[in-house]
């Protein structure tokens, strides 16, 4: 299932935009920063994007003369939205590289949850559709 994604970058002060990237491996050769990670950027039209799939965004932070980037990891919603992964909390980009790495590698050795694109209203109504489950209140 596809969904339609438009990536907004953020930006702090300085005018310093953030960029994100759809991971479709990691290249773990010894390369660093966005080049130890295989995928296409996502840029500011509309993509045609698998639902689970995962997307790194680095985001600057603070002045640029105090600043720096962090890390955050976001799984494709079926509306299009960027879903933070659950467990994962923002890194910083320059410090914690490695942890970021090998969290992402292991997010690709997951299977994504079929799932995770629909709302819980959405599952609420298809169990009662089938008559699986009674909603509690």
């Amino acid at each position: 299932m596809q969904a339609r994604v438009v990536y907004e970058p953020k930006t702090a002060s300085g005018k310093r935009a953030s960029w994100a990237r759809l991971i479709t491996g990691v290249n773990d050769s010894g390369l660093k920063g966005s080049k130890a990670f295989e995928g296409v950027y996502l840029r500011e039209y509309e993509q045609d994007v698998e639902v689970g799939s995962l997307v790194l965004e680095v985001v600057p932070v603070g002045s640029v003369k105090n600043g720096g980037q962090e890390a955050r990891l976001y799984r494709i919603a079926a509306d299009g939205s960027l879903a933070p992964v659950d467990g994962v909390e923002p890194m910083d980009w320059s410090r914690n590289f490695l942890t970021i790495r090998d969290t992402v590698a292991r997010l690709l050795g997951e299977a994504p949850n079929p799932l995770a694109g629909f709302s819980d209203a959405e599952l609420w109504a298809e169990l009662e559709r089938r008559g699986s489950l009674a909603r509690e209140a």
